[in-house]
């Protein structure tokens, strides 16, 4: 059953990558928010680091699996920040994969005392292999003459390219925060195809959240409600994410769904997680609720972020209101 489950999962991917580039994705999107938008990097105060990891599909070996770090440092002096995010994304246990490398610059804007806005430039290289050494087919399994194996059918590619993301962020009254950004600005192809579909077509995403305390009288101790929407669109598929997280002391617990527009909803995310100072700690599980074949009951997936807060005693430079030129 399991080499059953196989073919059919390397034919999906395929069909995947014939037919639409596939973005990596983190289910805990407010935690990893450098991976969608580059502003981010300037809106922090001290220097964070954090690693990621995902597995989609867990009841089929090695589906999708996702590995990613970043590193972001604010330079509270120059009003900025940099960043560096690593991205390893593993399909059919190796069949296709992709490593990204990115480097991001943002710099940070004081409007007045309670809004600030950033803006932020990625510059991406990407690394993918198609190794077609690892496609099972039906004639390596039955040892059919009639069908021929993966390597006299498919050759394995390499390809790499550079690629760029624009973000841009609003921090109001330090409670709330929207951004905007656009990912694949360039439109690279991937090679493994001569398909003029083969590209990685502009990604666009729209985020908020807000951090609302409930009861403000236990002062640091007091309950947060974290509710957080995203969207994002390209040139085929769109997604709604919207949920909320509650914080009481050192525990999270959240929930978040995700449809489009046709409210037809593909999972719910759960987590759970425990925040110190100095780190948070998060579980997400995503609940399938695709049910129109029999792999969706193997279709979940388990995601795992480790967040670092590396504190200093620099604090945010208060610079003047920007003002307009008298006419």
């Amino acid at each position: 059953m399991y080499i059953k489950f196989t073919v059919i999962l390397i034919m999906l991917i395929l069909n995947n990558l014939i037919n639409f580039a596939q973005n990596s994705y983190f289910s805990n999107f407010s935690t990893n928010l450098v991976h969608i938008n580059p502003a981010f990097v300037s809106s922090i105060t001290s220097p964070e680091a954090s690693v990621t990891y995902r597995n989609q599909w867990p009841g089929l070996k090695d589906a999708f699996v996702t590995y990613g770090a970043s590193f972001s440092v604010p330079l509270i002096k120059y009003q900025s920040g940099v960043g560096f995010y690593f991205l390893n994304d593993k399909q059919g246990g190796g069949v296709i994969t992709s490593t990204t490398i990115n480097a991001i610059y943002a710099y940070n804007i004081k409007i007045n005392p309670q809004i600030y806005l950033n803006a932020g430039l990625m510059a991406s290289y990407y690394f993918k292999n198609l190794n077609a050494e690892n496609l099972i087919f039906e004639s390596d399994i039955r040892n059919s003459p009639g069908i021929n194996g993966g390597q006299d059918i498919f050759e394995s590619v390499r390809s790499s390219f550079w690629d760029f993301s624009l973000g841009f962020m609003a921090e109001i009254y330090s409670i709330l925060d929207i951004g905007f950004s656009v990912q694949h600005i360039a439109q690279p192809k991937n090679y493994f195809s001569s398909s003029s579909n083969n590209m990685l077509f502009r990604n666009y995403s729209l985020h908020a959240s807000c951090d609302i305390p409930l009861i403000r009288s236990y002062g640091n101790n007091s309950p947060v409600f974290t509710p957080s929407l995203l969207f994002q669109k390209n040139k085929q598929h769109h997604q709604l994410i919207y949920g909320t997280r509650i914080t009481v002391s050192s525990l999270s617990f959240g929930l978040w769904a995700k449809n489009n527009f046709k409210f037809n909803f593909s999972s719910l995310t759960a987590l759970a997680g425990f925040i110190q100072p100095n780190y948070k700690l998060f579980y997400n599980y995503d609940i399938n609720l695709t049910r129109s074949n029999f792999l969706s009951y193997k279709m979940g997936a388990h995601e795992v972020t480790l967040l670092l807060m590396l504190q200093h005693n620099e604090k945010r430079k208060k610079n003047r209101a920007i003002k307009c030129p008298k006419l």
